[in-house]
Order: structure tokens, then sequence, then C-alpha cells
């Protein structure tokens, strides 16, 4: 997340508030602009709000990534956050590839290891895990990230009490020495605890260090990977066959253009938001590197394609966001439009912000919704609301815009919301199901252009 402060003066208030127009991959594009009718007659079936997921999207990003393994000539791999997103059509994506998945729950590697996701291809995160979600991730051969001495003396537990004959595989989690943390530990206390592994060799395969830095920082990810390979070596000393790093996630991915983004920052301010308080933390909607770019520049800095390359050691990756990005789109029913004062309005939407925003970070969602149907209103500024009894139910608190109103029974499209903003704070409030999510695949047309497109349930996959 990162802080923006107003740069609005009393003398610049009649500027009127920027468009933010999203990114739209060419296929969500194409499914959005060539049958509204048949997007209408999707939500009279599954109704409001429905998801539309693209996996084929999602395997473009997975590719992307793979390939700064290839130009680069490093060993590794990606392996999918499945906590960005549930979705089934991404995880039979990560198993029909090969990827891997980083879990970080029981239920997520059940999951994964049911959708044919193999199990040394997991990696289980995440501060003192159940023991039961240890034992599986055991006996499915997955790594286990230890984040502490004390989250050891658990697994230690577990041994002693196993008769499985391979060895258990651990990564130590490194803190990157920034700050206190229930994740991960400082290199003093990771150094020790690898010391106190050596009674443990018959049993355990140290395959090498993890980390999972806060914030998008390329920099600081490079500097962090190349310490990690300096562990490399100092767990080998020891006597470990150690060789990989786990760098996390963090990828930063963009929403919309540079203009767009330096626009907001410009216009930002407390006038812009209908409760009159803005968010102080936003997700960085623009970036100069984004995903796989990233991902090279962390490869390339420091040195470290060819420390990499020297010692052996693979690289992994755990990308949320960056391997979901384009791949999913929200589409909301607009229930009735409510004038408040001249120019200004409140559209109110079938379904709640739970399935669409950012209220987990208390941040704002900045993207612009697409009008699809007849957008015949007059042109105004609105918030959007959802349809829940509850005054907070807000999708959108800033005065977004619009060059003619949505009208009842119009839908708003809310592209690339597949990074967190889906479900993780899915809700049944009103005992109103949860959202469906329909997973859509394109046909290429004779000009290599997409054609049909065919969707099927999600979790029918």
């Amino acid at each position: 997340m990162v802080t923006i402060k107003s740069c609005r003066r009393d003398g610049v208030r009649g500027e009127a508030a920027p468009y933010l127009t999203p990114l739209i991959h060419p296929l969500t594009q194409h499914v959005l602009g060539s049958d509204p009718a048949r997007l209408n007659a999707l939500m009279d079936a599954h109704g409001s709000p429905a998801h539309l997921m693209f996996p084929q999207i999602f395997e473009e990003n997975l590719y992307r990534f793979r390939r700064v393994y290839a130009n680069a000539d490093i060993r590794g791999d990606v392996l999918y956050a499945m906590k960005v997103n549930r979705c089934h059509s991404f995880l039979k994506a990560v198993a029909i590839n090969g990827a891997g998945a980083d879990v970080s729950s029981l239920f997520e590697l059940q999951d994964a290891l049911a959708a044919g996701v193999e199990g040394e291809r997991c990696s289980l995160s995440g501060a003192f895990k159940s023991p039961d979600f240890v034992e599986l991730g055991m006996k499915a051969g997955a790594i286990i990230a230890i984040d502490s001495a004390e989250e050891f003396e658990g697994l230690q537990a577990l041994l002693l009490a196993s008769s499985q004959g391979d060895k258990t595989r651990i990564k130590l989690r490194w803190n990157g020495d920034v700050g206190a943390s229930r994740f991960g530990m400082n290199s003093e206390a990771l150094r020790a605890l690898a010391d106190a592994l050596k009674p443990f060799r018959h049993r355990l395969e140290l395959e090498g260090v993890a980390f999972h830095l806060g914030g998008y920082s390329i920099r600081q990810r490079a500097e962090a990977l190349a310490v990690s390979i300096e562990m490399i070596r100092y767990f080998r000393g020891l006597g470990f066959d150690a060789n990989s790093v786990n760098i996390g996630g963090g990828f930063p991915t963009r929403y919309i253009s540079r203009g767009s983004w330096e626009a907001f920052q410009g216009y930002n301010g407390p006038h812009y938001y209908m409760d009159g308080r803005s968010p102080d933390n936003f997700y960085p909607y623009w970036s100069p590197r984004v995903k796989e770019e990233a991902l090279e520049d962390i490869v390339m800095a420091c040195g470290n394609r060819e420390r990499l390359r020297q010692e052996g050691v693979a690289l992994y990756v755990e990308p949320g966001r960056g391997l979901v990005d384009q791949a999913g789109a929200t589409l909301f029913r607009v229930k009735g439009v409510k004038r408040l004062e001249a120019g200004k309005h409140v559209i109110v939407v079938d379904g709640f912000s739970f399935s669409a925003c950012e209220p987990w970070f208390q941040s704002e969602f900045l993207v612009d919704p697409i009008v699809i149907g007849a957008g015949q209103g007059d042109t105004g500024v609105a918030y959007i609301a959802g349809g829940s009894c509850l005054e907070s139910d807000v999708l959108t608190k800033r005065w977004i815009p619009f060059k003619n109103l949505p009208q009842p029974g119009d839908c708003l499209a809310f592209v690339n919301t597949a990074g967190y903003q889906m479900d993780l704070m899915e809700t049944r409030f009103h005992r109103a199901p949860t959202p469906q999510k329909l997973a859509l695949i394109a046909t290429d047309d004779h000009e290599g252009g997409h054609g049909d497109w065919s969707w099927r349930l999600d979790e029918s996959f």
C-alpha cells in the first residue's frame, strides 16, 4: 500500500474528477462488448453480482512469469498464492501446467491436491500451522515454511510420532530483519535454529530460505534475495543440501494508466469522497515495472542471476495479484439511481460491497465501472452503494464521473477484480447467496483474434 497526500488547493476546486478508466485485456473487452444481452441473460440466470473468470488470462500470466526463468537460464518455478481467489478454474490451470501452490491452510492444501496439483509442488505457509495441516503436508511431500523455533517444536512432536520414511522438507522463513512480525525470524534467530537442526538431519531436508516482504519494493526484494543466497551457503556448511530460495509475492500490477494514476493523486482529497474522508493508503494502481517485469528486475539486480547459477540455487515465487491480473471481472445490476443534490447521485446495486472492493484495506477501489446497457441517464457524479441495510455498504466512496448515468436494469462491470476484491470478505448477509463464479473460455477466430465464447460454472472444474 502507498500513502498519498492530497495536492488539492482551494483555487482549483472547479476541476472535474478524473476518469479512472480501467486497463482491459482484449479478451475481457471482447466479452463485455460483444453481446450485452447475453451478459444480462447470465445475470438473469445466476443473479447479481456475478463473477466472470478468465482462466486463459491466468495461464498467460503464468507463462510470462515462467519465461523469466527461461530467459535468465535459472531454475525454479511459480507457486500460485491461493489466498488471492477461491477460483477452481485457476487452480485447475495450475495443475494442468505443472505449477505449484502456496497454501496457507489445511483447506487450501486439500483443494490444491484435489485439483491435481502435485504435493511436492506445494508450499505450506502461515505461522503456527495446525497439526493436521502439517501432517497432510508431510504425507504429500510438500515444503513446510518454519516461522520460528517455537513452531519447529510442534514439528518435532509430529516427527517423533510419525513412522513416515521420507524426510520432511522444510524451509526457514526469514523476516528480512525488518520489524516485529509473527512471520519469519531475524538473521540471528534463523541461523541459531539452523544450527539446532543438525541432530535431525536424518529426518529433515532443509531445502533453503523463504521470505515474504511487505510493500512492493523491487530493490528491497533483490537485496533480500542476495542475502538469502548467502544463507544457503551457511546451511550447506552445516551439512544440509540446501538448494532453493522462495521470495514470496508482492509483484505489483497495473489497473489504470500512468496518466490516470497521476491525475488521481493530483485530485485526491476529502472533497472527492461522499463521506468527506480520504483513505490514507492505496494499492499502487500503476507501477513502472509490474508482474514478470518486476521479477526480471529482481533476478538481474545485485548480481543475483549469476549467484543463482553459480551456487545452483533454484528461485521460487508466490504471485497473487500478479497471476490473476485481468483474469476476472464482476457484474452488478443497477437497482436504482437517487439524486442527492445538483449533479450528485448515489447508484444502488443489487449486491454487497464485500464482493468487489477494497474495504479490508479501509481503502478504495480506484477503477471506474463500465456501464453495460442503455446508459441514457444525465451527466453527473455518483458514488456506488450496495443493496444492504448498512449505510457503510459502499463499493466506491468516490464521486465517480459518468457521461451518462446508468439506469435501473443496466449492468455495471468492474474489471480486474480477481485479486482479492472478489471473495476475501464474502458474506451471506441478509441470507443472500454468495455470488456465482462463471469461467469463460473464448475461441480464436480466423484472424487470430477472439471469436465466440462459452461458459461453465467455475465450481465444475
